[in-house]
């Protein structure tokens, strides 16, 4: 009997031990499992120097300083139902890409303490209709607003310097903008494909309009150069079929390749002698215009 008893505690130890060792992969398996689930919809997490939230469609972000930059990778909000984002006083910067293509937002909210937006961090929004810049930001990255075709209007503070590459290109739906004094620079395309805009001032601080800066700007009927600007790039007002008269002030040196090409509409136009480079293509497919005056004489053969 008491060999018995020997025996069945020696195979139960055995048969518990061996119970012990096969259990623990399937622990560890499970526990990674557990994880990976955990990180699947997660609503919070952290963005550069920044935290996040997200409820009921709404995310929050706080911290102070930097968001996270997502060159090559999405937010971790970018799969989430994101309607709503509210950024607290105390982030310095939008990320780039930080919001690129989470098109169900409809409204955003940046404090006073954001300095610069990203490029593309509000690329590809179709449901923003509007926003405001705080005074805080001095830099629009390129293509930061780009195709967010139902942006309407949008408020840019005179704290703004630097308007980036692409940054409104695509905003179809936005009607008028204005830009601010202190904006010494205006990227290439910045304005391109805004269908709906009519009117524009650029301001005394801009030397230079880029290439393809309001290309294809088809209602834009309007346009006052001020005389800091010393050239007009390629294609810069391209295809602004609803323009028929600019004028173009005495500091401007050179006029680009396609400048105001197949703007069909555009009638007359004044061409000082500060002009010492345009293009031969410049008025390509102007077939409205008739009326040249270049170095204060009427420019024959205009067509």
């Amino acid at each position: 009997m008491n060999k018995t008893k020997k025996a069945l505690k020696k195979l139960t130890a055995i048969l518990l031990s061996a119970l012990l060792i096969t259990s623990l992969p399937a622990f560890h398996l499970s526990s990674y499992a557990a994880e990976a689930v955990d990180d699947v919809g997660a609503t919070s997490g952290t963005s550069g120097n920044c935290t996040w939230t997200i409820e009921n469609g709404v995310l929050t972000i706080s911290g102070n300083g930097a968001m996270e930059d997502y060159d090559g990778s999405y937010a971790p909000w970018n799969s989430l139902q994101v309607t709503n984002v509210v950024i607290e006083n105390g982030v310095t910067s939008i990320g780039n890409y930080a919001f690129s293509g989470c098109s169900n937002i409809t409204s955003i909210t940046i404090p006073n303490s954001v300095t610069s937006i990203g490029n593309y961090a509000f690329c590809g929004m179709d449901f923003l209709t509007s926003i405001t810049i705080p005074n805080s930001v001095t830099s629009i990255g390129n293509d930061a607003f780009g195709h967010c075709s139902g942006l309407k209007s949008i408020t840019i503070p005179n704290s703004v310097t630097s308007i980036g590459n692409g940054a409104f290109n695509y905003c179809s739906g936005l009607t008028g903008i204005t830009i601010p004094n202190n904006v010494t620079s205006i990227g290439d395309r910045a304005f391109e494909t805004c269908w709906s805009l009519t009117s524009i001032t650029i301001p005394d601080s801009v030397t230079s309009i880029g290439y393809s800066t309001f290309e294809n700007c088809l209602s834009l009927s309007s346009v006052t150069i001020p005389s800091s600007v010393t050239s007009i790039g390629d294609r810069a007002f391209y295809y602004c079929e609803s323009l028929t008269s600019i004028t173009i002030p005495n500091s401007v040196q050179s006029i680009g390749n396609n400048a105001f090409s197949s703007c069909r509409n555009l009638t007359n136009i004044t061409i000082p002698k500060s002009v010492t480079s345009i293009d031969e293509s410049a008025f390509y497919n102007c077939n409205s215009l008739t009326d040249v005056y270049y170095y204060g004489r009427k420019k024959a053969g205009t067509r």
